[in-house]
């Protein structure tokens, strides 16, 4: 008498299923959080006056903004004794504006928080270079703003801003860094990442050291604005 046996490969044991069901799960959110994909593209960078930026924060508050929207963090300010300077200070900054193939506005549409990690590339400890918010069209890409501000979809251009200078701060956690773009232009490593169930993390950009100094060069009327 000959006896069939199905093929290794469709035998599943009792409360395998169950296994390959999670076993895919954590697939998928692999592929959520981290890709070598191209999804990012740095496109230019630009010197500007931290003071004209009306998108901006004051320094006191600009963090806060990542986390609870311009609207929470000016509420805070008014209710609270808020140390620091009252206005935007005059202070050169680097305006990096990119290319995402993920919409950033849809994520956070979902309540999630997207947020900018960078690094000078040489260093690689994505201690940030300056705020950590993303903006679009004038707007932070925060939830608060996703009624002010609707995704195109199609375009998905974005931008940040960098300090051009910073002392060193070992102390400070994680420590601090020190650089001076002016002095000593650097490669800028960036990438971004949304919180959230599946979670998502960018592709590492990059912002060449010669399109910073060329950036810097060009921005002549802000050469006597002093630096941190």
């Amino acid at each position: 008498m000959t006896i069939s046996c199905p093929p290794a490969s469709r035998i599943v044991a009792p409360g395998a299923r169950q296994l390959i069901v999670v076993s895919v799960l954590v697939g998928v959110v692999s592929v959520a959080i981290g890709s070598d994909t191209a999804d990012i593209q740095f496109l230019s960078v630009k010197a500007v006056d931290y003071h004209d930026q009306l998108e901006l924060l004051v320094p006191a508050l600009a963090g806060l903004e990542s986390l609870v929207g311009r609207k929470s963090a000016e509420n805070v300010a008014a209710t609270s004794a808020l140390h620091g300077p009252r206005e935007r200070p005059h202070r050169p900054l680097l305006r990096v504006e990119f290319r995402s193939t993920k919409d950033l506005w849809g994520i956070a549409r979902r309540k999630a928080v997207v947020f900018l990690h960078s690094s000078l590339c040489d260093r690689k400890d994505f201690a940030a270079l300056g705020d950590p918010t993303v903006y679009s069209r004038g707007q932070a890409v925060h939830w608060t703003n996703v009624q002010d501000s609707a995704s195109t979809g199609s375009e998905n251009v974005y931008y940040f801003y960098l300090n051009v200078s910073r002392r060193e701060s070992p102390k400070s956690v994680p420590p601090q860094v020190g650089f001076d773009q002016r002095a000593n232009p650097e490669d800028v490593c960036f990438y971004i990442t949304g919180s959230g169930f599946f979670g998502y993390r960018s592709a590492i950009a990059t912002v060449p050291k010669d399109a910073i100094s060329a950036a810097l060069r060009e921005s002549q009327s802000m050469s006597d604005i002093p630096t941190e």
